[in-house]
C-alpha cells in the first residue's frame, strides 16, 4: 500500500471537520437567536395581545434544539464504525488500513473515530450544555478542542508521520488505488 501524503490527509481532516461543523449549524443557530427573537417580538407593542407565555415558550424551545447537537458526531462515529468513508476520505481517495493493508476491525474504527472527532464531540456537548444553561461549564471545556487538535495532529510532523489517533488505533492512512465504478 502507498501511504497518503501529509497534504492529502490534512485536507481530508479539514473537509471532515468542516462538514461536521456545518451539520451542527441547525442545532447551534436557534439557541443563538432565541433571545433576540424574543426581545424583537416584545418590542412590537401588540396591545391587547398577551404574548409573554408564547415568548417564554419560544425562547426555551429554540434553545433546546441544541440538546440534539451530539447526534452529529454520534452519527459520524456510527458511520465510520460501519466502515463507510468520510467525505474527506472520499474526496481525496484515502483509505484507513491496519499494518498489513487490511481494513480495520470495527473496534479499532470506533476508537479511531472517537479520537479523531474529539473536537467535534466537545463542540457538540458545548452546544448542549449552553442549551441547558451551563455557561460556565462551556467556558471550561471549550479550550479542550483546540488543545486536542494540536496534541493529536502535531505528531504528524514527526518521523513516522502518524497522528495520535492513528498510533493508538494501529491504523495507516493510504491512497485508495482500487478502481471505483
Amino acid at each position: 500500500f502507498t501511504s497518503a501524503g501529509l497534504l492529502n490527509r490534512s485536507l481530508a481532516l479539514g473537509v471532515d471537520l468542516a462538514w461536521l461543523g456545518l451539520l451542527m449549524v441547525p442545532f447551534i443557530v436557534p439557541g443563538q437567536f432565541a433571545s433576540q427573537i424574543s426581545s424583537l417580538l416584545e418590542s412590537w407593542d401588540l396591545r391587547g395581545v398577551h404574548l409573554s407565555n408564547f415568548l417564554h415558550f419560544l425562547e426555551r424551545r429554540m434553545g433546546m434544539v441544541g440538546l440534539f447537537a451530539p447526534l452529529v458526531p454520534a452519527i459520524a462515529t456510527w458511520a465510520e464504525w460501519k466502515g463507510w468513508r468520510t467525505p474527506g476520505r472520499y474526496l481525496f481517495q484515502l483509505r484507513v488500513v491496519d499494518a498489513h493493508g487490511l481494513l480495520l476491525d470495527r473496534r479499532k474504527r470506533m476508537l479511531r473515530s472517537l479520537l479523531r472527532n474529539f473536537p467535534v464531540w466537545i463542540g457538540a456537548f458545548s452546544v448542549a450544555f449552553l442549551a441547558l444553561g451551563f455557561d460556565m461549564l462551556v467556558l471550561l471545556i471549550s479550550p479542550l478542542d483546540e488543545a486536542v487538535v494540536l496534541l493529536n495532529t502535531l505528531p504528524v510532523l514527526g518521523r513516522k508521520r502518524r497522528a495520535v489517533h492513528d498510533r493508538l488505533s494501529g491504523s495507516h492512512v493510504v491512497l485508495d488505488t482500487r478502481w471505483h465504478s
